[in-house]
């Protein structure tokens, strides 16, 4: 994806990733407040941060999250580093993907793996997987997909699956393909499925034998897809999804997977696609006005959106999304991180830290955390 696709609705500051990285939450308990508690904004100070940037990967992983790629004051990035709840650490830069944007990531068989994106208006066809255990980066085998970036992504933890996405040119694909980490080898998706697209949103289901694919546009669907399909993983099937209930492709809604399905939220209106019924479940209206650049993350119990623009300013409000109870909660106002858009979200059990982002002029360099 080369620009965002109209005027989006709550776009999350990762939405040019949105397809190229999963928002699932970390596996085990959590300490994080209920966001129904004060909650409070604290710089995040006494930290090495990465060097600041807009629209990287970040890719939940065990105890943490990895932030890869995105595009800096000098041009795009390569660099990978690892929040582990405590600190920040960076990933060793030997065999890695060169820098990037609109890439497809993943924590697939306890690897980081990256495909993918476009650099300086050129779609890319490469990636490898960074091994934990060894800090060592090992190329992807050839990948049966032509070069492109903003395809949708999704991991089941064994299986990373990618489909559609834009390359340079404008063109959209209706293609895809699924990666065995345990081989180590890529085959096709059928046909049957989406059509052209790119920037959809996925979902895993809990017990990871079935992808939702749903959102995103192409050249038939101005601001979001009109149809929706679930592909079993077992059988390798397409299945169509009644959208009953979800929000209207107009609105271009941003969506954010979470344990139990994927939340999407666009114009006033925000839903919950339910793994445990197979449809869309309306949710209490977003108690904000029409912008993008929103950062959207899923957090424990809840999804949090943060600041965004409209056509008059930079916003500095956010609210949660209490997922038991389907209500929002606006976020307090004192001690902010102020004006911005296209920010970071990481998520841990503890915390949400909200990283860089733009005040409408200039890349941020600030961090703060929510706890």
């Amino acid at each position: 994806m080369t620009t965002p696709h109209g005027l989006l609705v709550l776009v999350a500051a990762t939405a040019l990733a949105a397809g190229c990285s999963n928002f699932r939450g970390n596996e085990g308990g959590s300490s994080l407040r209920p966001m129904t508690d004060p909650l409070r904004w604290a710089p995040h100070e006494g930290f090495a941060l990465p060097v600041p940037r807009r629209f990287p990967s970040v890719t939940p992983v065990p105890g943490g999250a990895i932030v890869f790629g995105g595009i800096g004051a000098a041009g795009p990035m390569g660099e990978a580093w690892r929040w582990d709840g405590a600190r920040w650490q960076a990933l060793s830069g030997e065999g890695a993907p060169t820098g990037r944007i609109h890439h497809a990531a993943a924590w697939a068989g306890g690897e980081l793996c990256i495909w993918g994106g476009e650099a300086r208006g050129e779609s890319l066809d490469d990636g490898a997987c960074w091994n934990p255990s060894t800090d060592r980066w090992q190329p992807l085998r050839e990948v049966p997909l032509s070069a492109r970036g903003a395809m949708a992504s999704a991991s089941t933890g064994r299986e990373w699956i990618l489909w559609g996405g834009r390359d340079a040119d404008g063109n959209d694909f209706a293609d895809g393909a699924r990666y065995d980490a345990s081989t180590r080898r890529w085959t096709a998706l059928p046909d049957g499925g989406p059509r052209a697209r790119h920037g959809a949103s996925t979902a895993v289901s809990p017990d990871g034998s079935r992808v939702l694919l749903w959102g995103g546009a192409g050249e038939a669907l101005a601001l979001g897809s009109e149809d929706a399909f679930v592909l079993e993983l077992p059988t390798s099937r397409w299945i169509a999804v009644d959208l009953e209930g979800a929000p209207p492709a107009r609105s271009g809604p941003v969506a954010v997977e979470v344990p139990s399905g994927l939340v999407a939220v666009g114009g006033e209106v925000a839903a919950i696609f339910e793994w445990s019924t197979g449809r869309w479940r309306r949710l209490d209206p977003p108690p904000f006005s029409s912008r993008w650049g929103v950062t959207a993350v899923s957090a424990p119990s809840g999804v949090l959106l943060w600041g965004g623009r409209d056509e008059t300013r930079v916003h500095d409000d956010g609210a949660v999304l209490d997922l038991a109870t389907g209500r929002w909660t606006l976020l307090p106002s004192a001690g902010t991180p102020g004006p911005r858009m296209d920010a970071v979200a990481v998520a841990d059990a503890h915390q949400v830290l909200l990283l860089w982002g733009s005040n409408g002029e200039a890349l941020l360099s600030e961090a703060f955390a929510l706890r």
